[in-house]
């Protein structure tokens, strides 16, 4: 036959299998490494940002502690004071040289403590005109503290208050090229606010911004920026970032921050990172902002190279499993051409040609089919004996019912002339013959069983005057369940011929009684006759215990032949584990028992 090759059907589906998956690994791949190095990448730059906040917090609590230690030393005021007092006691010239020396002597002070690259200006003041002033420059004319914003929060805070700013230099003349700076006040002499707005004089320490933002340094980048906002969300400084930004920055809730004093606290939104911090000392809070686009392009660019790679090594896999499911899909294709060509015609076989996989398929395949052509013969045949057997059955079954209209001819007879025995015998006999001959069940129910052996004991009963005492004690719910056919007669004749029957007296007892256990059925046939030797007894077992297909007639023919054809019809029907168990003792009795399967009749 010529084979054709593979659809392009099965080929699209392979492909389109792959492509599928290869998008989805994709995904996947994507969606997990974002996720960790997104994660990982903020918990390094919260631990980047941390370091460098804590060097920033470090430089200017340094500032901090050393300009507040400066004021808590010089903050007394008392030999400036006594400066601007003798102002108006002492000639120009004097009184010029005494302030030259006063802020030659502040300056000195300033070097002294390391702080002249930070203080642009000290300033002592008491009122108006009533100051002294060291720095680069001087304080303008008619310079009054209380038209100072700045001196007005340091009334409203009574003086506790210690940082202010960053604000212009405002106080200096207008000629004077003017800078950002930090002011930091303290009442003069330890003074406090008496009342609030009340005047009150102080120390002024301006600190150059210019120094703060080099500290500052350390957190500002080309991708990041940083918001200084004070308790109240007040934005003090801001550099490197945008109005969108900075008002995020500025509306982040700090009460957590604050309360707890919590050493930092992250936020992620409007594409930026926000990392925040309280600076104790200043009231301030330090947000740095990281613009998460910069921040992740190396990410974005690592997934993107990684999933270029996956695609790649996927498309090269996809081009070897299509080459390699050319070869094994085609066999399938191949497989199905014959099962069709076989369907076609009982007579019609494959063509083979070539010996690789599909020519050995389908020379197989013609084996196959002979196989199932013989069977099929065999079957019909064999149908065709089962008729002709059943029809030879039905043949048979003339005679017997000629018999049973014979006995009930002489059961009429025996009753008409009142001759009872010849009535019983009978009408048992009769009985147990409808109940042999009816081949068309295999299975009836104990309680017809035990009816069988009734009649079979009262003709046994009859013959020999009453030499069997028959009892079954058995539970009445039990007569219902299903019981093999023609089970317990044989074990019941085989306790009397080769039990009770060769006993001097020739009389015994034979009891029957069932239980269930679990899902079986157990029946016992008792009797109290001689028994037999162990010998035979183990004999007796290893036979019944033989597999049913082996050959199942005994060489003595009166030995267990009656056991051997139930034994073996309960394991065909039930399985090998049930079938008959017997028990015997030489001179005390036998005791046989039999399970099966536990079901309930449908009769």
């Amino acid at each position: 036959m010529i084979y054709k090759t593979w659809k392009s059907k099965v080929q699209l589906k392979v492909i389109t299998g792959f492509v599928l998956a290869l998008l989805l690994v994709l995904l996947g791949n994507t969606i997990v490494m974002n996720r960790f190095f997104i994660s990982f990448i903020k918990e390094q730059r919260v631990k980047y940002n941390s370091q460098m906040m804590k060097r920033t917090d470090y430089e200017l609590k340094s500032l901090y502690d050393r300009v507040n230690q400066f004021m808590i030393n010089y903050g007394t005021g008392e030999y400036y004071q006594q400066l601007a007092e003798n102002d108006g006691r002492l000639s120009y010239y004097e009184n010029l040289k005494q302030e030259l020396e006063a802020r030659d002597k502040i300056l000195q002070r300033v070097y002294a403590n390391n702080l002249y690259e930070a203080v642009d200006g000290i300033l002592f003041y008491w009122g108006k005109g009533d100051y002294i002033y060291a720095g680069d420059s001087v304080i303008r004319e008619g310079f009054v503290a209380s038209d100072e914003a700045w001196y007005a929060k340091f009334l409203e805070d009574l003086g506790e208050r210690v940082v202010y700013g960053p604000v212009m230099e405002d106080y200096l003349p207008k000629n004077v090229q003017k800078q950002e700076v930090l002011l930091f006040l303290r009442p003069l002499g330890g003074q406090k606010q008496g009342a609030k707005g009340a005047a009150m004089p102080f120390m002024m320490i301006a600190i150059k911004f210019a120094e703060i933002e080099d500290i500052f340094s350390y957190l500002f980048s080309e991708n990041k920026g940083l918001v200084i906002t004070d308790l109240d969300g007040e934005v003090i400084y801001e550099k490197g970032v945008t109005e969108e930004h900075v008002a995020r920055a500025a509306g982040l809730d700090y009460s957590e921050l604050i309360r707890k004093r919590s050493e930092y606290l992250t936020d992620s939104k409007d594409g930026a990172f926000y990392t925040s911090t309280l600076l104790d000392s200043y009231g301030w809070v330090l947000t740095t902002v990281d613009m998460e686009k910069e921040l992740f392009k190396d990410v974005n660019q690592l997934v993107s190279t990684v999933d270029i790679i996956i695609a790649i090594i996927a498309l090269a896999g996809i081009l070897i499993a299509m080459a390699v499911s050319r070869r094994a899909l085609f066999p399938i294709q191949v497989l199905n051409k014959m099962i069709h060509t076989m369907e076609e015609d009982d007579d019609t076989y494959l063509d083979v040609v070539g010996d690789d996989e599909a020519g050995q398929i389908g020379e197989r395949f013609n084996q196959m089919k002979k196989k199932i052509q013989e069977l099929n013969a065999k079957k019909y045949l064999s149908e065709l004996n089962e008729k002709e057997a059943r029809l030879s059955m039905l043949q048979a079954q003339i005679n017997p019912h000629f018999l049973h209209n014979t006995l009930d001819n002489i059961y009429c007879i025996a009753q008409i002339e009142e001759i009872e025995p010849i009535v019983k015998l009978t009408r048992d006999l009769s009985e147990m013959m409808r109940y042999s001959v009816n081949c068309k069940e295999t299975f009836s129910t104990l309680k017809k069983e035990l009816d069988h052996v009734r009649a079979y004991v009262d003709i046994i009963n009859v013959r020999y005057d009453d030499s069997i005492d028959y009892k079954v004690e058995m539970e009445e719910h039990l007569e219902d369940v299903r019981c093999m056919k023609l089970l317990l007669q044989p074990l019941v004749e085989n306790a009397w011929v080769h039990g009770i029957l060769p006993a001097a007296s020739h009389r015994g007892v034979i009891k029957i009684s069932a239980r269930v256990e679990g899902k079986d059925l157990l029946i016992y046939v008792e009797d109290n006759g001689e028994g037999m030797e162990e010998e035979e007894v183990i004999k007796l077992k290893k036979e019944l215990e033989k597999p049913v297909l082996q050959a199942r007639i005994p060489q003595n023919r009166g030995f267990g032949i009656a056991l051997m054809n139930v034994n073996d019809r309960i394991k065909l029907v039930d399985g090998i584990k049930y079938g008959l168990f017997i028990e015997s003792v030489k001179g005390k009795g036998s005791r046989v028992t039999v399970k099966q399967k536990y079901e309930i009749s449908t009769e």
